[in-house]
């Protein structure tokens, strides 16, 4: 199941404490219950890039690509390695370790 994009810039919005500027966001009901799904499947995704680096076009990264997306522009995962080249895989950033390690 696909979550919409609005609810997934919601739920970034909330967690980075930023007032949503975009009109037609506020004016929806928030449930916590929707925000522990996105924040789970969030999770499972850092997980598994975590295990086992995901190539950028793999089928894994396309299925989850509103996830991948959601995380590489937190900041939780990056295509860079540590020496600054561009790799063809998912890897985890130390941030991402540090949300990993505040959410298992």
């Amino acid at each position: 199941m696909k979550t919409s994009l609005k609810k997934l810039v919601r739920w970034l919005y909330e967690r980075l404490n930023w007032q949503v500027p975009i009109s037609g966001f506020e004016s929806q009901s928030r449930e916590s219950t929707e925000s522990d799904e996105i924040g789970k499947r969030l999770t499972e995704v850092l997980f598994a890039v975590h295990s086992y680096p995901q190539a950028l076009q793999s089928d894994y990264a396309r299925k989850e690509d509103t996830y991948i997306a959601a995380a590489a522009s937190l900041g939780y995962i990056t295509n860079i390695t540590h020496d600054g080249y561009i790799s063809r895989q998912w890897r985890i950033t130390s941030i991402g370790l540090r949300y990993l390690e505040e959410n298992l």
